[in-house]
């Protein structure tokens, strides 16, 4: 790697490394660890600050309310986009689906209509749409992945029909690393009238996100995999889309007046946010935001690319490897996550001995079965790094991959 990037300084700002030191975490797509900064601030919400906003005209709930303004407008700095398109939500699960049904409600998609989705998703972006579509009557096409198992952006306009309202669509593949050309297929989507959901659970993690230049209708991510607390997901809605519209959940703090006849909502993002919020979650989150922002993103996806491309090498030097995917090279378009099988072994066996040597992975079919069914596999084994991640990391994996061989050989 030739430029130079401290990840051991790094790893120490990072509690979990510092207690389990013999701990191999090659996991980060399923969820990333947390630095110091934003554990501290999640626990001193509590300690300090603990109360309900949006319940009171008082000084401190006023106080409160303003710090978790503050991490919108963080957030909506990080992402370029305005304060009020960002809404908080309990994950981007939750939040694909509340996209979806807001825009069946809304009359937004409909009998005799079309949603593309696509056969890299995460069932999170596909089972939203496949139930809707038995209860509103709108039809679910399919963009199916290419030889390289890609998404070509021809055989997009091929399947796009006058009847398409909606595309959504991954901007990192969990399973197989690619990133999508979100800026290219928003242009084609908005020649043709179609609106554009991304999941952007794990291509914000490692690209840079333009929300303003790209101009697309929904972008959805969760904070546990961008180095933030659990149970906050956060959901971009372009404002075109939020002029009193009817809302797809109700309850309090969404509205400014209710009668039996009448009921008047809040302007967005308040309008998406009944009920009582993660504050202590939303407080802590900017933190996360505010450190990865100092660390230089451009530096830490350099960095990425680079191990990834050392995992690569080392991985392909195993006959007993078979790795899936176009990953003849590593680029920016295709990193940090790779998934692999050992040869006539199935993939919880493969775990079960690398934990042996407390090496963690993740296995099965990672939520994306679609996937797995084009490759004719039930599940795989799947490496994704992050900046804390080392090329030692990759090492004692490697070697203990080379154990899972030689003990199941044994036997």
């Amino acid at each position: 790697m030739n430029y130079y990037f401290d990840v051991f300084k790094i790893r120490k700002d990072f509690p979990f490394f510092i207690n389990n030191p013999d701990i191999i975490y090659l996991d980060s797509a399923a969820t990333s660890h947390k630095p110091s900064i934003v554990i501290e601030k999640e626990k001193e919400f509590y300690e300090k600050y603990n109360c309900n906003v949006h319940r009171t005209s008082g000084s401190f709930s006023l106080k409160v309310e303003e710090m978790c303004e503050n991490s919108r407008k963080t957030i909506a700095n990080f992402l370029n986009c305005d304060e009020s398109e960002i809404f908080f939500t309990y994950s981007a699960t939750y939040g694909i689906n509340y996209i979806a049904y807001f825009l069946c409600i809304n009359e937004y998609l409909g009998n005799d209509d079309e949603v593309i989705i696509t056969e890299m998703e995460h069932h999170a972006n596909l089972l939203p749409f496949l139930n809707l579509s038995k209860i509103f009557g709108f039809k679910v096409k399919v963009w199916k992945m290419n030889e390289k198992l890609e998404l070509d952006i021809e055989e997009l306009q091929k399947i796009i029909s006058d009847k398409t309202k909606l595309l959504a669509v991954t901007h990192m593949s969990n399973v197989l690393g690619v990133v999508n050309d979100i800026e290219n297929i928003v242009k084609i989507c908005k020649d043709r009238g179609v609106m554009v959901l991304v999941d952007g659970a794990q291509g914000i993690v490692h690209n840079h996100v333009d929300l303003k230049k790209w101009d697309l209708d929904f972008y959805v991510f969760s904070a546990h995999k961008l180095y933030g607390p659990l149970g906050l997901g956060v959901v971009y809605v372009n404002k075109k889309h939020s002029k009193k519209k009817k809302p797809a959940f109700s309850g309090g703090s969404m509205i400014s007046y209710v009668s039996l006849d009448k009921i008047t909502y809040l302007d967005s993002p308040y309008f998406f946010e009944p009920g009582t919020q993660a504050f202590a979650q939303i407080f802590a989150f900017k933190y996360a935001i505010e450190y990865l922002k100092n660390l230089n993103l451009e530096k830490v996806k350099m960095y990425e690319i680079g191990l990834t491309k050392y995992l690569l090498e080392k991985l392909k030097e195993l006959d007993f490897v078979e790795i899936y995917g176009n990953y003849e090279e590593v680029t920016d378009k295709r990193f940090a996550i790779v998934p692999f099988n050992v040869v006539n072994l199935h993939s919880h066996d493969v775990s079960f001995v690398l934990d042996r040597f407390n090496v963690l992975i993740r296995v099965g079919h990672h939520c994306a079965q679609l996937i797995h069914h084009k490759l004719g596999i039930p599940g795989s084994c799947r490496v994704s790094i992050a900046f804390y991640n080392t090329k030692e990391d990759i090492d004692k994996f490697i070697e203990a991959l080379k154990q899972v061989k030689f003990l199941i050989s044994k036997n």
